[in-house]
């Protein structure tokens, strides 16, 4: 499933950048769109990629994770291609 990781206020931005380098290490689909939104395609539940970036517990800051089913708007091209080639999965 596709979610979107928006980070709202952080606490310790190179621990979030460093735990969205994990996932993507472990070969974990990520699209970063300026530092304001994050698509992930992780096989699991919100509340884990809240847990991944450090949400949950507070560690990196505070954030939303929003699962995608549906999408709309204007974007760059990459972006599309990104939310097209993984939604389909």
């Amino acid at each position: 499933m596709i979610y979107a990781i928006i980070p709202l206020q952080l606490e310790d931005k190179s621990s979030f950048q460093s735990r969205l380098e994990t996932l993507s290490q472990q070969k974990i689909p990520l699209y970063k769109e300026y530092d304001q939104v994050y698509f992930i395609d992780f096989e699991g539940t919100s509340k884990q990629v809240s847990d991944e970036v450090g949400f949950t517990s507070g560690e990196t800051g505070s954030g939303i994770v929003l699962g995608c089913s549906a999408y709309w708007g204007f974007a760059n091209k990459d972006l599309w291609e990104w939310l097209n080639l993984y939604s389909q999965r």
